[in-house]
Parts: structure tokens; C-alpha cells; sequence
């Protein structure tokens, strides 16, 4: 495997974990949210604790299915899946703004997905 893909390889990898530890903490903190908002014994908390759970809830599973999609692009990549390619630059785009860690993560994405080294390892 060419070095640059390697480098794509691993940041996806990188980006996937950091979005299933943030899923994970994000719904720790509504979940904790939650329970305090809906203890706090003032009128509507309870269902102002309710949404606020719910809505962290799916935020995160939705977090933790976008570092779950990062992943199975980096075993794609692996596995010299054109899909993947795709994917990965997509997925290298969308990180862009996310700055700083995000922005560095994905050149080094994009700079791994192309060029002759991605051509040519992406051949069918």
C-alpha cells in the first residue's frame, strides 16, 4: 500500500474514533442534562428533561454512525474498494471546516486520495 494512501487510511480511522468518542461524550453530557433539568422540580422540566434526552440521543447515534461510516471507508480503502475512494473524498471534504483537527485530517485525506499512488492503487 502506497504511503499516502496509508496516511488517508489511518486519518479516516483517526476522524472515526474522534466521532465515536464525541457521540459518546455528547450523550453523556444531554443524558446528564437531562436528568438535572428534570429534577430541578420547576414546572414543564420534566418534559423539557425528556426532550432534551431524546434530541441528545439521536444526535449521538447519529455522530456515532457518521465515525462508524469513516471506518468502514478506511477498511474499504484497505481492501482497494473503488466505493471507498469515493467515499473517503466525500468524507474528506465534509471534514474540511471542522477546524483545526478536522481541516488537518481531511488534506491529509484529500492529498491520499489523489494522484497516481490512489489511481493506481484503486485500479480494477
Amino acid at each position: 500500500m502506497p504511503q499516502k494512501i496509508k496516511t488517508a487510511k489511518l486519518m479516516l480511522q483517526i476522524m472515526g474514533w474522534i466521532s465515536i468518542a464525541a457521540a459518546v461524550i455528547l450523550v453523556v453530557i444531554f443524558l446528564a442534562g437531562s436528568v438535572i433539568l428534570g429534577t430541578s422540580g420547576e414546572e414543564g422540566a420534566g418534559a423539557g428533561g425528556a426532550i432534551m434526552g431524546v434530541f441528545g440521543l439521536i444526535f449521538g447515534i447519529f455522530m456515532a454512525a457518521i465515525g462508524v461510516l469513516y471506518l468502514l471507508t478506511a477498511k474499504g480503502i484497505a481492501n482497494k474498494k473503488h466505493w471507498a475512494k469515493i467515499v473517503g473524498i466525500i468524507l474528506g471534504i465534509i471534514s474540511l471546516p471542522s477546524f483545526p483537527i478536522g481541516t488537518i485530517l481531511g488534506i491529509f485525506i484529500l492529498i491520499g486520495l489523489f494522484g497516481q499512488d490512489a489511481d493506481s492503487w484503486f485500479e480494477k
